[in-house]
Formats: structure tokens, sequence, C-alpha cells
């Protein structure tokens, strides 16, 4: 029989979040995480052996650097505001819509980045919905803290003129229309909404990549360049043990690595 160990470390995660992932706390860190691993193989490989042990490891998000790290180096970085994106929709709003009840039924901007309007006030005053989703999305894309602003219109695959962005279908994949947001956000690179510290959640490579590690027997040694990402690590490791995996469309094998 197999038997499988999951451990996480979950304080790089939060020393991450509130120093910046070039801070001397995250090397810091770093640096006893490595001591603890090592601490780790040597108590498998005295008991079970390290021949007899399949060793992977990957974390779920990068992070977005520190802004002051950022502007240090002379790179454009800046801290925006939830008011400055509060006011702007107050504005459109009361512009194209006026005397009409608060159209905002949810503004999350900080991890995540959407906008849930008031369906009930969009039905009370017979709006479409569609012309409100534009209306925001532009409103919030004048801040200047956006890269991105896409309605649902845009992500349920109807074709728009953003076909030709290379983040929409990434985008599309995440939306589900009964639960998703009417508008989705993405924030200008090295645009952060936290008042300190630093944050994830875009689809730029700061926050997409992520290190994929096998270390063990069957595994051939070297880095292999090839686009990859942990949900390839379930069917791999099922190949590995001879079990059957389903044929997941957004998942591969990593045969590449195999002997």
């Amino acid at each position: 029989t197999t038997d499988i160990l999951a451990i996480g470390f979950s304080a790089t995660d939060m020393i991450g979040h509130r120093y910046g992932p070039d801070s001397q706390e995250v090397l810091d860190q770093l640096l006893r995480l490595d001591q603890t691993l090592d601490q780790l193989f040597q108590y498998i490989d005295r008991n079970i052996g390290l021949a007899n042990t399949l060793v992977v490891a990957t974390a779920d998000h990068g992070v977005t650097p520190l802004v002051e790290a950022l502007k240090a180096k002379g790179i454009d970085a800046r801290r925006g505001t939830r008011a400055e994106v509060d006011a702007a929709l107050r504005q459109a709003f009361a512009k194209k819509y006026p005397g009409v009840d608060s159209l905002v039924a949810d503004l999350t901007i900080a991890g995540e980045f959407r906008l849930y309007l008031d369906e009930d006030v969009i039905r009370k005053y017979k709006l479409q919905s569609t012309d409100v989703e534009e209306t925001a999305a532009k409103a919030m894309m004048s801040t200047g803290l956006f890269e991105l602003a896409y309605t649902k219109s845009d992500l349920l695959g109807q074709k728009t003129d953003k076909d030709n962005d290379p983040y929409l279908q990434w985008f599309r994949n995440s939306f589900f229309a009964p639960r998703s947001p009417n508008v989705t956000l993405m924030p200008k690179r090295n645009v952060s909404f936290r008042i300190t510290g630093t944050g994830h959640g875009t689809a730029y490579d700061y926050d997409r990549h992520v290190p994929i590690i096998f270390m063990g027997p069957g595994i051939k040694p070297g880095s292999y360049p090839s686009e990859c990402g942990p949900e390839d690590i379930a069917p791999t490791l099922a190949k590995i043990l001879g079990f059957d995996y389903p044929k997941e469309f957004d998942s591969r094998l990593l045969l590449e690595m195999l002997n």
C-alpha cells in the first residue's frame, strides 16, 4: 500500500503577505524552512528511506512584489484605495442614472477584484443590466488603477472587442454565471489595494508562477521548461502509482520527467 502525507508550511504565506517577497523576513523564513525540510527528510530517510519516498512540493499562488520595494528600484508602482473606486462609481451612476438608489451590492478590491450590482435596484428602475455593467466597468477603468474590467457579457463567451485580450480566456475559465460578479477586474501591474504589505489574485506572472518539484525514485533529474501547473500533479502521481485517473480538460501528465 501507499501512504500519503501532506504538510502545509503556511508561515511563508503570512510573512510574505506582511513583509513582501524581497524582505529580510522572508529570507529568514526560507532559511528556517530549509532547515525544517532537512530535518523532515532526515527523519524519513532513517525510518522509511528516501529511496522509497516520492516528494512533491508546490504552492497555491505567487505574490505581488511590495510596492515600496519596487519604488526603491525605480519601478512604477502604487497603492490604490477603495475610496477612489467608490467615487468613480458614484459619479458615473449619478450622471447616467440620476435619482436611482445605490446600484452597488458588493465591491471587493483586495485579493479578489469584483463588483456585484444590486439586481433588485436594477429591476425596480427597469434598467438594462448590460448597460449598468458597462457604465461601472468604464467608471472603474477611468481611475487608472485597473488593467482590465470584464462584464458578464464579456465572460459569457459572446464575441466582444476584447477577444484578442490574452487574459480573457483565463477569466472565462473561472466564470460561472449564477454566482460570478457583474464586473471582474484586474489591477494594473504593480498596483496594490492593500494599506500595507502585499497580496496576490491577478493573472500576472508574479502571481501565477509557482514551483513544482518532484524528487524521488522514477524521476529524471533536471529542469523542464514546458508549461505546467499544480493541476498536473494529481494525474501524474496517479500514473506513477499505477492508478486510473480522469482525463481532465485542464491537466496533463508530466511525462517528460518520468523514467
